[in-house]
Order: structure tokens, then C-alpha cells, then sequence
């Protein structure tokens, strides 16, 4: 298996407790988080059974170019390698046309999603796979040994989400469009200390900090002492990086983030 790094690393410990092998390439920060193709090539090879990717990224909120997709279809293809793409933050673009789906590029695409993320709906539960037939008749008989009684009112309230997708969609970019202000007010504010690029997509985005600390040990101190969580870029594939959510109400946001620049000006002292 293959994966792109920063990513959802848990797409990395499990295929690897089962004892696959896995090799993953980097999204360039500096190359506005395209792939590092280079890597790619060594990382997605006639022995990898499957690609995984997610666009619009987590954690970076980068989305790929439409012409970066397709190299990565076209390389597949002639690897004989699934594609697995994670899109549950497609539609949640801040102020940006609709990502592309790779859905329909090729045969050997599948394809993940589900309400927790550009719906805002994460407390239903409820995602869904597209791919080969035979693949999905597979899926459906894991579904069927591994599920016993569907919630239902889980399904009714997916469904009304699914009809009514362009109004979530709606709700959540304006969310997303407020809050990014903030973020990047607060991201200047440090003078240089902190950068990123913004994100294009999702409540999410990289921050970098001009310090020595180990992301880890700045994500400990800061919930420690300040009961705030970010998410270490050790924890993501990327290191000097804390991924910082910004989905919230505007007061909960400030506050966060007033908490979390305490810790980080104590660093710069």
C-alpha cells in the first residue's frame, strides 16, 4: 500500500498491523502541496495493490490540480493499482469552486465519503463506498457479517442531508469563509514565528512554528496547560507543524486560539 504524507496516519498503522507493507511519498509544502513525483513513482509500483489519497487533503486542506489527478490515475493504471480516494471534505471548499471528484477517471478508482465533514453532520455516523461492482459486493458482505441493526433514524436523517447537499454545502463554507479571517489575522499576529498556506478546503489547516520544540511536546503543553488540543505534525507525517481545527463558533475559535498563543509566546521569550 501507498499513501501521501501529511495524511490520515491511521491509513498507515493499520494495513501495517496486518502486515502489509507500506511506502508513502510527500506533498510538497513549498510546491503548493502538489506530489513530490519523483517519490510517487518509487512509492506506487507493479507490487502496490492500493493508492490511498485524500482531496481535499487532511490535514493540509490542499486540493490536487486537476492534472496531478490524472498522472496519479494514469500511474495506477499501468501499475494495476486501486485507487482509493478519500473525499469527505469535498464540498466544504472556502471560497473556491467544487473540488473534483475521481470519480468516473477510471476503472480503478474507489471512492470514500460521508456526513461528518462538509455536511457537519457527524453525529449520524453514516458514509458510504463507491467502486468495481465486484468490489462493492465484497464490501457489502463484510457490511452485512459486521452490522446487525442499522440505526435508521441514522438513515432518514442521511437522507434528508443528501437531498438537501448544496444548502449544507452552503452552511458550511460561510462557517468556513468567517473563520478563516481569524485564523489568518491570528497566524500574522506572531510576526514571522508562525506560517502556513492557507487552506483551500475543510476546517483544518497546517501551521508551521519557527522553534526546535518536537511538535509532539508543543501539543502536549499546550493541553496541558491551557486545555486546548492540536494535533502534533509529528501525528501527521510532517514535523514543525501543529494542525490547528477552525470550524467552531467565532468565541470558541478566539478563545482557542487566545490560549494557544500564550504557550507560543512563551516560546518565543
Amino acid at each position: 500500500m501507498a499513501l501521501q504524507v501529511p495524511n490520515y496516519m491511521q491509513l498507515w498503522g493499520v494495513p501495517r498491523s496486518l502486515g502489509a507493507e507500506v511506502t508513502t511519498f510527500p506533498l510538497r509544502g513549498d510546491a503548493g502541496w502538489e506530489p513530490d513525483w519523483d517519490a510517487f513513482e518509487r512509492a506506487v509500483t507493479a507490487n502496490t495493490r492500493l493508492l490511498y489519497v485524500s482531496n481535499p487533503n487532511n490535514p493540509s486542506g490542499s486540493v490536487l490540480s486537476e492534472s496531478a489527478m490524472r498522472r496519479m490515475v494514469e500511474h495506477c493504471e499501468k501499475t494495476k493499482t486501486f485507487l482509493l480516494a478519500d473525499e469527505v471534505y469535498l464540498g466544504a471548499e472556502i471560497n473556491r469552486p467544487r473540488t473534483k471528484s475521481f470519480w468516473g477517471m477510471s476503472d480503478i478508482v474507489i471512492l470514500t465519503s460521508g456526513l461528518s465533514k462538509a455536511y457537519g453532520i457527524p453525529g449520524v455516523r453514516i458514509g458510504w463506498i463507491i467502486g468495481p461492482k465486484d468490489f462493492i459486493a465484497k464490501c457489502w458482505e463484510q457490511h452485512d457479517y459486521l452490522t446487525i441493526g442499522p440505526n435508521k433514524m441514522s438513515d432518514r436523517i442521511a437522507l434528508t442531508a443528501v437531498t438537501q447537499r448544496d444548502a449544507c454545502y452552503a452552511r458550511t463554507g460561510a462557517v468556513l469563509a468567517k473563520n478563516i479571517e481569524l485564523i489568518r489575522e491570528w497566524v500574522a499576529s506572531f510576526d514571522g514565528f508562525l506560517s502556513w498556506q492557507e487552506p483551500a478546503a475543510g476546517a483544518i489547516g497546517l501551521v508551521h512554528y519557527n522553534h526546535a520544540i518536537p511538535s509532539i511536546e508543543l501539543a502536549d503543553r499546550i493541553r496541558e496547560r491551557q486545555s486546548v488540543l492540536v494535533v502534533p505534525g509529528s501525528h501527521v507525517g510532517l514535523e514543525g507543524y501543529m494542525r490547528v481545527w477552525f470550524g467552531g463558533k467565532e468565541a470558541y475559535l478566539r478563545e482557542g486560539l487566545r490560549r494557544i498563543a500564550i504557550e507560543l509566546n512563551a516560546l518565543r521569550a
